[in-house]
């Protein structure tokens, strides 16, 4: 079986990434796409301007068949520790294949490189050399390669795409690598007909019109996440810590927190005091990289027990990734998960802290109720519940299953073994009330069985009123997977034989839904 691997922070996804995936599997014609992406925050330093969740799932409905979690201690690291934290989740996902792209676009370069630097204990003695002289670690790497004759590694994704390499190279033989052009500059700021995500992240942030550039627009109505957001939250931690207890952050070394608590009172933005820290030695991403390190209390001690990976997190799958993930289960030594109720590791405590800090610059709490309840929204239970859509009980106790871990639903099952949907509640009601009050009345439904978050479903309702307005505005607002708006709206219409008459508007959402939840088979 081949298997292709990707590593992408699709940051946003734009028609370069596009490019990669089509030109990857042309080249490997593989018959599962794996893609190994930053959650929260990403390797720049910065936050992810969308949700992780709706980057996965961009990236599913454009080609990768499984996307799986980078954790933020391998995301927001130097391009070595990046490459090694994914090059080591793919092997596990038992990948055959590698491509990433690069300026160049020519693997045979980053192999003879890497293959020499293999052999050669000389390069690692000039790199700590070099970097006593000031300079940064890339400027570093590069100078070493060229006092040994070798081509120098300049742009960040040649940097990343000999990481990449090397670790390959000194680790996991067994994987192929290739290479592709990027068709597109990184570092780009004008929208061009093939945008890069630097423009596309800088258009957004001014605000612009980009609906007919962006790939999915609707996921970019919301909240957009920006570093220079945290900038009052870095000022007070700055400012509240003392040097000994930042000098334990990890990537906070050499004196710089001295620095920055120098610097901070006379800055009025991030950007700003990012310049003030920007040098030959530190760059503006390494900078980055451990402001956000400084903001999530992440001391040395944490990253390097979060580093210790054994799980594997999924973020989005379609059918062919779930049916892979069944025959994973049983050769990976990895707990393979999809929210926090599953496992307990350093590594998920750190990307709960990450959730956690999005939600205090984000309009509503939503961050990080999907990152502590996220279950992919087509799942091999909701494919056996489709199957045996005929039996009802079997229908809903498949859907059950589900539901207990999806941060959209809230379903309770009582002593007889039947499945409940909160019902009859309308707009003017406190629906929280009502949910505890309806738990309370199931004997049979601890708290601990029932995900106490929103709900959204209505499908026992009595007022058409009432489900109507749950249906349009919860489930839109929370953006539920549509296999269960379908299964929702579906169930409804059975026991609501006047909701179609009276919002004949539904029809065509259902009519929409329908044919989704049949493609998602």
């Amino acid at each position: 079986m081949k298997i292709l691997g990707l590593i992408v922070e699709y940051n946003p996804f734009h028609q370069g990434h596009l490019h990669h995936i089509n030109q990857a599997k042309a080249i490997v014609k593989p018959d599962l796409t794996i893609a190994i992406m930053s959650g929260n925050f990403v390797q720049r330093g910065e936050p992810a301007i969308i949700s992780k969740f709706d980057r996965a799932n961009i990236a599913v409905n454009h080609g990768c068949d499984l996307v799986v979690e980078l954790p933020l201690v391998c995301a927001v690291q130097s391009a070595n520790q990046f490459a090694q934290g994914a090059i080591k989740l793919l092997s596990e996902m038992q990948v055959t294949d590698i491509v990433f792209g690069s300026e160049s676009g020519d693997i045979e370069l980053f192999l003879d490189i890497a293959t020499n630097l293999q052999e050669s204990d000389e390069y690692h003695d000039l790199v700590k050399d070099f970097l006593k002289t000031g300079i940064s670690y890339s400027d570093a790497c590069n100078q070493a390669l060229q006092k040994l004759d070798m081509p120098s590694i300049a742009s960040p994704n040649d940097l990343l795409g000999l990481a990449y390499t090397k670790e390959v190279v000194n680790n996991y033989p067994h994987i192929n690598l290739h290479c592709i052009k990027r068709s597109n500059s990184y570092h780009e700021k004008t929208i061009t007909q093939i945008p890069s995500a630097t423009s596309l992240r800088l258009g957004l942030y001014e605000k612009k019109n980009l609906e007919k550039i962006l790939i999915s627009p609707e996921h970019f109505c919301l909240d957009l996440f920006y570093l220079e957001n945290l900038f009052p939250l870095l000022k007070y931690k700055l400012i509240t810590s003392s040097p000994a207890n930042l000098a334990q952050i990890h990537l906070v070394d050499e004196g710089i927190e001295n620095l920055m608590r120098k610097n901070i009172m006379a800055c009025h933005s991030m950007h700003d005091f990012v310049n003030t820290l920007t040098s030959k030695r530190y760059s503006r991403s390494r900078i980055q990289r451990t402001i956000i390190h400084i903001l999530l209390n992440n001391t040395r001690t944490d990253v390097n027990e979060a580093l210790k990976l054994d799980y594997l997190r999924i973020l989005k799958a379609n059918s062919r990734g779930f049916s892979y993930l069944k025959k994973l289960r049983k050769i990976t030594g990895y707990k393979i998960i999809t929210n926090f109720s599953s496992h307990s590791h350093p590594s998920l405590e750190t990307e709960l802290k990450g959730a956690a800090l999005l939600s205090m610059i984000s309009s509503t709490n939503d961050v990080h109720i999907r990152e502590i309840a996220n279950k992919p929204g087509t799942t091999d239970t909701f494919m056996i519940a489709l199957e045996n859509k005929d039996n009802h009980q079997s229908l809903t106790n498949s859907f059950y299953g589900i539901c207990l871990h999806n941060s959209n639903v809230l379903m309770i099952k009582g002593k007889d073994g039947a499945l409940y949907l909160p019902g009859g509640v309308s707009e003017d009601n406190d629906y929280q009330m009502f949910l505890k009050k309806q738990i309370e009345n199931q004997t049979n439904a601890p708290v601990g069985q029932v995900l106490e978050l929103l709900g959204v479903a209505s499908a026992g309702s009595k007022s058409s009123r009432s489900f109507y307005y749950l249906c349009q505005v919860r489930l839109k607002n929370l953006q539920l997977h549509p296999s269960c708006r379908f299964f929702a709206i579906d169930q409804a219409l059975k026991i609501n034989s006047d909701l179609l008459s009276s919002h004949p508007e539904l029809e065509k959402e259902i009519a929409v839904l329908t044919k989704i939840s049949l493609q998602t088979r």
